[in-house]
């Protein structure tokens, strides 16, 4: 490789390096602008229209940044991309809440959530003192303006939450015998089968996979959207007992 060559490759090396270095700039200035504004990067496309349709409405510039801050914090959105929202027409309330030197108010608005195509239930509480305390609740599937999406809000609250946690643990028995169970996992946006069988019993486990999707699918929640993962712990426990007792026709109680 002779000398021009060399010098040619630095120059094109230094000027890579330099856009690298500009569009580095650019994308961490766009990004710090969207979280240092009070708007947090997230459009409501009909603030004011809500504050028209209802009088003397509570919510104000402090209600607004929790909630947009709040929005920004638990969406999957990246930071430079901007989040679009809308709140649903008829749907603000707000009451008080007493049991205070002063009366708090909450307030509740459900939101469409564009990026994420998920809707839900915004409770706001409006309190002394300039608290602002801010949680999103995932809807039921027919309230949801995008059904066929797995929601997930505030705390891992999730579309199981919402449309089925009334109707777990569920069991299955046969023959008087407890054959799988599916339960919600504590501040996990998921459901767990555990399986009362051997460990290599694939056919009991799809089975119990199935029911579960099947369950969430009977209120409305796409079966393609619902994690659900299997705790192979309860089949070890199960085969740990039936090695214990020598025989295999009962069942750990639950």
């Amino acid at each position: 490789m002779d000398e021009q060559q060399i010098i040619r490759r630095r120059k094109i090396l230094a000027i890579l390096l330099a856009t690298s270095f500009i569009l580095i700039v650019i994308v961490a200035g766009v990004v710090i602008s969207l979280l240092n504004n009070d708007d947090f990067g997230v459009n409501i496309k009909n603030e004011n229209s809500l504050k028209s349709e209802n009088k003397d409405i509570t919510l104000d510039s402090n209600d607004m940044k929790a909630l947009r801050e709040h929005i920004r914090s638990i969406s999957e959105v990246p930071d430079d991309e901007e989040i679009n929202i809308a709140f649903r027409e008829g749907s603000y309330k707000e009451y008080k809440i007493n049991g205070t030197s002063e009366s708090s108010t909450q307030i509740e608005v459900l939101i469409d959530v564009e990026n994420t195509k998920m809707t839900y239930l915004a409770s706001i509480t409006h309190g002394v003192n300039n608290f602002y305390g801010v949680g999103l609740s995932c809807t039921k599937s027919d309230v949801a303006k995008w059904p066929e999406t797995f929601c997930v809000g505030t705390n891992f609250h999730s579309s199981i939450d919402a449309n089925i946690a009334n109707l777990l643990p569920y069991r299955e028995i046969e023959n008087n015998e407890l054959k799988y169970t599916i339960k919600h996992v504590n501040n996990q946006a998921k459901l767990e089968v555990g399986v009362e069988a051997r460990c290599d019993d694939k056919k009991a486990e799809d089975e119990a996979i199935e029911k579960a999707k099947s369950l969430l699918t009977k209120y409305g929640i796409s079966k393609d959207q619902i994690p659900v993962q299997v705790d192979h712990g309860v089949c070890k426990a199960y085969e740990d007992y039936v090695d214990s007792n020598g025989h295999g026709n009962q069942h750990l109680s639950q």
